[in-house]
């Protein structure tokens, strides 16, 4: 009883103290002069900035299309700030509501084109959103406008301006602004000064050692998710109207040509383009889950190149790098990888499972343009977050038209070397959308990984799964074979904080790149067979991979180009770097 009585006592001390302090807050609001109606407006301008705000980093079509997780720390953290540096503004002005409704607003206008994007074009917005309208004529604008916009997507924004005008007309029409300057302002304008040094010391230390006066409004400007939109516009500018032009100039290099064995014996090869693969994730790079059986078993087929980066972490700049002859020291594209397979005699046909308008956008589309034939699995766009979509959009997809390419090259015969790209979804976030539905639960059931990572082990698996039929499908061809496999570039998956295109983690750059040769291939160019062998730890980023890709794939040079080479001795190892050139890139001491 004595327990019972004194957990009782307990409990009604705990309600007294909540009241007490209720009762103290509410008497100091009353000091101030703050009537209900004020409380209710500012927390209902609070309310609708975390909503907007929420949107716009969901919008931004990186950190947040992981929806499941609610983005507590990138949301909720930079936005108090925001709201205190408002709230400062709304007491220095008197309690004038127009204030954080101005402020407010022009935060929903961002969302509301945003959104817009998103509903007629189920695409968030991105550097293929921009390419798009920069390489769009007006004909196809009225075309595009005319597919996409729907009376669905209409009532979509209909809905959402209703969402947020109405209870926002409310409280404007409801809440009567007390003029008086009084005491009460000048405390809460204390309070808030002093609830903000954290920020301001954060500001302090991320500017100090920079010697340019903005750099304070610089750190505050990249805390805002208005950030995010720019860096995507600032990053279009910066390649869009040159690469552009570079292209339709290009011409196809005049110093390769078909090694003599390859032209007697042509092969048939895949380039298989994989989609944010961590390398230290496949265990056939050493990772203690079994997420790549299927290349396991082929290891004694297979060299592995075990030191291997991206230039960025997004896929149209990254994939520039891979298949162009461009460099971080000279950013001009002249020719591409296939433009120097086409001269040399190759045949080439792509698969994508990557949608046509979205993250396969313009560049992409000027680089597969030299091919024989290019099949989109997706003409149309769709969501990243559309389930019921994105069951119909698993890369097994591309397995059957794959083999029946395969069929015709048996069929017809033709005497070329012929290369097929299959280009997959892989392990794009969000990554529980990358695998069906049904899909073994191996790793998804493990209760000791954290989930996030669990879900992406999984879509590793699943590419490995996919990457096993295709090689199946190639063993049954009786020509010199040979599969070559990378990522654009890796991801993060061991946080909530996932992959952006500023992204600084080693884990969105380090990523797999491997080849496998059946008996035939070895046989008629054993000496590269054997450069390949010598260069499995050969320091290197993307943008200086394109001749030993062409090496692989049976092309000699009528230049000496030794130093450029990485299967060669002779091969210059340049400096990496991260953020496209803008910082070292620093490889992990504890690092395979």
């Amino acid at each position: 009883m004595n327990k019972q009585n004194s957990r009782v006592t307990a409990k009604e001390k705990t309600v007294e103290i909540c009241r007490i302090v209720l009762r103290k807050i509410l008497q100091f609001f009353r000091s101030c002069n703050i009537s209900p109606g004020e409380l209710g407006y500012l927390a209902l301008m609070y309310v609708l900035l975390l909503t907007v705000n929420y949107f716009l980093i969901a919008m931004n079509g990186f950190a947040i299309s992981y929806y499941k997780t609610w983005p507590a720390i990138s949301c909720i953290d930079n936005l108090s700030y925001f709201y205190l540096f408002l709230l400062l503004g709304h007491f220095l002005c008197r309690r004038s509501p127009w204030y954080c409704w101005g402020l407010l607003t022009l935060h929903f206008i961002i969302l509301f084109i945003l959104l817009s994007i998103y509903f007629t074009t189920g695409t968030f917005f991105c550097e293929s959103i921009l390419y798009l309208v920069y390489d769009t004529t007006w004909e196809e604008t009225k075309g595009f406008i005319s597919a996409y916009v729907s009376i669905k997507s209409i009532l979509y924004m209909i809905g959402v301006g209703i969402a947020y005008f109405v209870p926002l007309y409310f409280a404007m029409k409801l809440y009567k602004p007390n003029k008086k300057y009084t005491r009460g302002d000048c405390w809460l304008i204390l309070a808030i000064l002093l609830a903000s040094i954290p920020f301001f010391k954060d500001v302090y230390q991320n500017s100090k050692d920079s010697k340019d006066w903005y750099a304070p409004f610089e750190h505050c400007w990249n805390l805002h998710p208005f950030s995010s939109v720019w860096l995507h516009i600032d990053i279009f500018n910066k390649h869009a109207g040159e690469f552009t032009m570079e292209m339709r100039r290009r011409k196809a290099p005049d110093f390769v040509v078909l090694q003599d064995n390859v032209r007697k014996n042509p092969p048939v090869g895949i380039l298989v383009i994989g989609e944010s693969s961590i390398r230290s994730h496949l265990s056939i790079y050493g990772y203690q889950r079994n997420t790549t059986p299927y290349l396991l078993k082929e290891k004694e087929q297979i060299i592995a190149f075990d030191d291997t980066v991206a230039v960025l972490p997004m896929t149209i700049t990254a994939l520039k790098y891979w298949l162009t002859n461009m460099t971080l020291d000279n950013r001009h594209v002249t020719w591409t990888i296939f433009d120097a397979l086409k001269k040399a005699g190759y045949e080439i046909d792509i698969i994508t499972n990557q949608n046509k308008s979205g993250w396969a956008d313009s560049p992409l589309q000027m680089i597969f343009s030299t091919a024989d034939s290019v099949t989109y699995m997706h003409e149309e766009n769709y969501s990243d977050l559309d389930h019921s979509r994105n069951r119909d959009i698993c890369d097994e997809n591309v397995i059957e038209p794959f083999r029946n390419l395969l069929n015709r090259i048996k069929t017809k015969k033709s005497g070329k070397p012929h290369l097929i790209i299959v280009h997959l979804f892989g392990s794009h976030e969000p990554f529980f959308s990358r695998y069906p539905q049904n899909y073994t639960r191996e790793f998804l059931d493990d209760t000791n990984v954290p989930n996030l990572i669990n879900e992406y082990d999984t879509s590793v698996h699943y590419t490995d799964f996919v990457i096993g039929n295709l090689l199946d499908e190639l063993k049954k061809i009786d020509r010199p074979a040979y599969m070559i496999y990378f990522s654009d570039h890796g991801s993060k998956c061991d946080d909530q904080d996932l992959r952006t295109p500023m992204s600084e983690a080693n884990t969105a750059y380090e990523i797999p790149f491997l080849i496998w040769t059946n008996q035939q291939y070895r046989s008629i160019i054993p000496g590269t067979f054997k450069r390949m062998q010598n260069s499995r730890q050969v320091p290197l980023q993307a943008d200086r991979a394109h001749y030993g890709l062409l090496e692989m794939m049976g092309l000699r040079f009528l230049k000496d180009v030794e130093k450029e080479n990485f299967l060669s001795d002779n091969f210059i190892r340049h400096p990496r770097f991260i953020l496209e050139g803008e910082r070292p890139y620093k490889k992990d001491s504890s690092a395979k």
